[in-house]
């Protein structure tokens, strides 16, 4: 054991230590008023190369002006996925790779009918560590990144959210499979294909074949992404550290409203010596949840072992088994509490490897659609880095025609999200009742608004908001994020 450690240690010093710094991230942003958003750039960067500063200089484009947004560092974060008695190279650690995820944030206003909107930087350099580009000259590649938003289509729209990394230590040919965990606030429709990682806006970097945007990493399986859930699953064969570009496309009421390029970078590296967690029998694939359905209404129906479909007002719980075959510690997160409002995801022994987790949701009309959850498995076990493995279970929900949410909607809308001090409500015919409650299901508030009014918030200190909107003819539940200053 202490061999292959060794072996590993001596490998990535001479496998990861280059002057360039840049390897992958994405922009969003959020509306934080009329016309008005705060932009954030995640950016991933290699410690062994330069730091990208405080600032970040960030191209705001639209068909009627151009300007630059200086973005300001708000955090960094380590994220190099080793187990705790392991350092990284970040923040002057004794390590001899490491990844660190700075976040920069700045605010913008548009003027009116901006129309679409075009989010974008370029960074210098790219880093040296990746092995799959037709060219190793750290000045000869940049890395570009970019969001593009009709902001007439989608007056105060929200730019999806990512819980998982974009930056991972896997192991060479073992399967791994990677889930974004995306949340979209407003609950629009994303989809996913693989793009060309971009060394400037419309210029594709050159990859050395067989490899390709499309073949980003040599191996058994190759690399593909599911177009509905983002699920990213391949085994690469071969050490190798690759960036992988993604295209997130948001749809709203069938119309695209929104496209982010985004890059995810890997780097493989040889352990042969630990499998990572896995729920149910199959660690080869271990894409289908072997689940175990504790409590299933009339409606509930099992379709493919990793997915449901059921009636609103009906109800499911199940339960997860996450096994190691030999013996390490798993934990796990999931976005199940995000992407359904009102569920609860609860684990028993996280951090063990008798680990068990169980999912619980009664949906209502106004969860009507298709909703992709993400597990994610952590297993600390014999080798050097923390081995992680997503899984994404789809739970469709149909609209119960005899209930009292069975009404002809509204176009109800609520904003800023995240809000700080007062909350608009627009799209009221009449007024309408409202409720405020804690992620508990706490009462906090309630009263009655008319179309376009204010409900302040500022004396409230929860986080997480869901409001509750009941017309005559409509129930409606948001989800809010409350900022704190």
């Amino acid at each position: 054991m202490k061999r292959i450690i060794i072996f590993l240690v001596f490998l990535c010093s001479s496998y990861f230590n280059y002057a360039g710094h840049a390897k992958s991230g994405v922009i969003t942003y959020k509306c934080i008023g009329p016309n008005m958003y705060e932009a954030t750039l995640t950016f991933y960067r290699d410690c062994n190369g330069v730091n990208p500063g405080n600032t970040f200089s960030m191209a705001l484009e639209a068909d009627n002006f151009a300007d630059n947004l200086l973005l300001q560092i708000v955090s960094i974060e380590d994220v190099t996925n080793y187990i705790s008695s392991f350092s990284s190279a970040c923040g002057n650690g004794s390590g001899s790779f490491g990844v660190e995820k700075h976040t920069f944030k700045g605010t913008f206003t548009l003027p009116p009918n901006s129309g679409v909107i075009k989010l974008s930087i370029r960074r210098c350099c790219r880093t040296l560590s990746t092995n799959t580009f037709s060219t190793f000259n750290s000045f000869a590649y940049s890395l570009f990144l970019k969001t593009v938003f009709n902001s007439d289509l989608s007056v105060c729209n929200n730019a999806p959210n990512f819980e998982n990394e974009l930056d991972l230590i896997v192991g060479q040919t073992m399967f791994t499979s990677l889930s974004l965990a995306a949340t979209d606030p407003d609950g629009d429709t994303l989809t996913y294909e693989l793009s060309p990682p971009l060394d400037n806006d419309g210029v594709e970097v050159q990859f050395i074949p067989p490899n390709s945007y499309l073949n980003p990493l040599t191996g058994v399986s190759p690399a593909n992404i599911d177009l509905n859930t983002g699920l990213l699953s391949f085994s690469a064969t071969n050490l190798q550290a690759a960036p992988i570009g993604i295209l997130i496309k948001e749809y709203r009421d069938n119309i695209e409203i929104a496209r982010y390029y985004l890059e995810h970078y890997i780097n493989s590296v040889p352990l042969g010596f630990d499998e990572p967690a896995y729920i149910g029998a199959d660690s080869s694939q271990a894409l289908d949840l072997d689940i175990t359905m504790t409590q299933a209404g009339a409606s509930v129906v099992e379709t493919d072992g990793k997915s449901l479909e059921l009636t609103a007002g009906d109800s499911f719980c199940f339960t997860l088994d996450f096994n190691d075959d030999e013996g390490g510690n798993i934990s796990t997160t999931s976005n199940a509490s995000e992407i359904l409002i009102g569920a609860t995801y609860t684990t028993v022994n996280n951090g063990t490897n008798n680990l068990t987790a169980e999912l619980c949701w009664t949906p209502t009309n106004a969860d009507t659609g298709i909703h992709h959850v993400t597990f994610s498995a952590y297993d600390e076990g014999s080798s050097q880095i923390i081995l992680r493995r997503d899984y994404i279970y789809s739970i469709t929900v149909n609209e119960n025609t005899f209930g009292v949410d069975n009404f002809e909607r509204q176009n109800i809308k609520v904003y800023p999200n995240p809000v700080i001090n007062s909350v608009f409500v627009s799209g009221l015919e009449e007024s309408a009742e409202y409720y405020l409650y804690t992620i508990e299901g706490k009462l906090l508030k309630k009263g009655t608004v008319i179309n376009n009014e204010s409900i302040p918030i500022r004396e409230i200190t929860s986080e997480v908001l869901f409001i509750k909107l009941i017309t005559k003819n409509q129930t409606e539940f948001k989800k809010l994020i409350k900022n704190q200053t």
